[in-house]
């Protein structure tokens, strides 16, 4: 979940040093005439952000995380459409103010999979003003030094413009839920112990852009192991590799750790069980659920019981969070899985780990670029190859890993298929809903067309967020023409178990490039 940390502070300094009565940080008051709610992962916000910014004006983005950071939470959007939106029914006129909230810590499958089966179930929100003076969430807004109203601006990289103190909460049906992969992939140990799993045919299911995933490691890790083999991952993901001394580095000496430990115990910043980034690598690696019946091995903390966090954890499988224990320099023995609730918890995670000079691997979405989320201009994690292959052309300043300000990938061998680790995400709504005619299903409607549109990739349009979105391709199935700038020409056709299949016979390949 990259949202351009560094590019947010530049502007954020800029505006507050050099803001003049055109830049208002004035936020919006009085309750939104309408409200969306969405639920779903936590590598979905900066696409439902772009998708939003093409619907509306005016926008602001609210967060609830100190300094104005972006939330680990909730996406919180608030703006005026540009239009109306909608032609049957509840029509939004042109104009109205609108509220979207988008949930997604905890995973794709709680979020953006059981809320949307047969009549639903409800997630929990930030309560709504519903009337006075004070901001739309009901409590007072600070301004985050961004002009009010330039939530959609690529100058402040989408930045948030005011910030909210979390109060209460609300119960609240989404309109719509949006899952890493497709929800029949969440199934067996893809599905938390406490929740009570859903039919995947009681979804009703698009399939829309394809999220490229990938292998993070940390700077000091990366230093000495740039390429893995699909084997070597997995057997980390399953523990039968809990020593880092088990492997062996590119230069093919066997890989040592760092001092302050007993051993060379692998580190596994991994998400919790629900989660779409974690399906994804347990399909990509594990083979589960597609050949599960191969025998082969599963995540640890499935087979434990573990769900999260340090409950439950044994002495074979030692787990622990950062934020409630000790700091990754403290001597352990043993593998550590670490229980991370979104992406950006995994992203700090890596920082942490690094920072104490520690090798750290986990399993991440494209979208958080690594120059992003640099620490004193130097990358805290960087994208391994896989089987030889890395995502882009790893050169020049075509290279997911660039640290210039200049760095983009156009994911090369993401659009030839060469590198497979992507998956296409799922659009999901309860049966029926979509032929309904309130003014969220207009809205509901409108955000599936943005959500399905090539422009909506950074990768076709060279644009960046949020004018588009980073981290992200078009899947061929969406785009069967001869323009292919930016589009796989290889498909799933929105099944993870499957192989890709070359649907692009003879086409020539130009390719755009997707700002970091």
């Amino acid at each position: 979940m990259n949202f351009g940390t560094k590019s947010y502070l530049a502007c954020s300094i800029a505006a507050v040093l050099g803001t003049g009565s055109a830049n208002a940080l004035t936020p919006a008051s009085g309750a939104p005439q309408f409200t969306i709610y969405i639920g779903g992962g936590s590598a979905e916000p900066q696409p439902v952000q772009v998708a939003v910014c093409k619907l509306l004006t005016n926008v602001d983005s609210y967060t609830d995380a100190a300094g104005g950071a972006e939330s680990g939470d909730y996406k919180v959007l608030y703006g005026s459409a540009t239009a109306q939106i909608g032609t049957t029914g509840t029509t939004i006129p042109s104009g109205a103010t609108v509220m979207v909230m988008y949930k997604f810590n905890g995973g794709s499958y709680v979020n953006g999979a059981i809320p949307q089966s047969n009549s639903g179930s409800n997630l929990t929100y930030p309560t709504n003003a519903t009337s006075g003076t004070s901001g739309p969430l009901g409590t007072a807004a600070a301004s985050t030094g961004l002009a009010a109203g330039s939530a959609c601006s690529t100058t402040n990289n989408g930045a948030p413009t005011f910030s909210y103190t979390a109060g209460t909460t609300t119960s609240n049906l989404p309109d719509f839920g949006i899952t890493d992969l497709e929800p029949a992939a969440f199934t067996g140990f893809n599905i938390p112990t406490t929740v009570t799993a859903v039919p995947s045919t009681s979804i009703t299911t698009a399939h829309i852009y394809d999220l490229v995933e990938g292998v993070a490691v940390t700077q000091a890790l990366y230093a000495v192991k740039t390429r893995w083999t699909s084997q070597e991952v997995a057997q980390i993901l399953s523990g039968q590799i809990t020593d880092w001394s088990l492997l062996s580095g590119d230069n093919g000496a066997p890989l040592a750790n760092i001092t302050g430990h007993t051993g060379n115990p692998v580190i596994l910043i991994d998400r919790n069980v629900g989660s779409g980034t974690k399906a994804a690598g347990t399909s990509f690696f594990l083979n589960y659920p597609g050949l599960s019946g191969a025998g082969l091995a599963v995540e640890p903390e499935s087979v434990s019981g573990l769900s999260g966090g340090a409950t439950g954890c044994t002495a074979t499988y030692t787990c622990y969070s950062p934020s409630a224990s000790a700091t990754f320099s403290t001597t352990f023995n043993g593998y550590q899985d670490i229980q991370d609730s979104s992406s950006a918890a995994v992203v700090a995670d890596l920082g942490k780990a690094n920072a104490a000079g520690q090798y750290a691997i986990a399993i991440l979405s494209a979208d958080n670029a690594p120059y992003a989320n640099q620490v004193s201009g130097v990358n805290t994690y960087d994208f391994v190859k896989i089987n030889g292959e890395a995502m882009d052309l790893s050169s020049g300043l075509d290279n997911i890993n660039g640290s210039g300000t200049g760095a983009f990938s156009a994911y090369d061998n993401v659009i030839t298929g060469a590198y497979g680790f992507f998956y296409q995400v799922a659009f999901n709504t309860r049966p029926g809903y979509l032929s309904g005619t309130t003014a969220n299903v207009n809205f509901t409607a409108a955000m599936k067309t943005q959500l399905s549109a090539d422009a909506l990739a950074g990768a076709f349009s060279g644009s960046h967020f949020p004018t588009a979105a980073p981290g992200l391709v078009i899947d061929a199935t969406n785009d069967t023409s001869s323009a292919t700038t930016g589009v796989t020409i290889a498909t799933r056709n929105g099944v993870s178990s499957g192989p890709l299949k070359l649907i692009k016979y003879g086409v020539t390949i130009t390719q755009a490039d997707d700002p970091l």
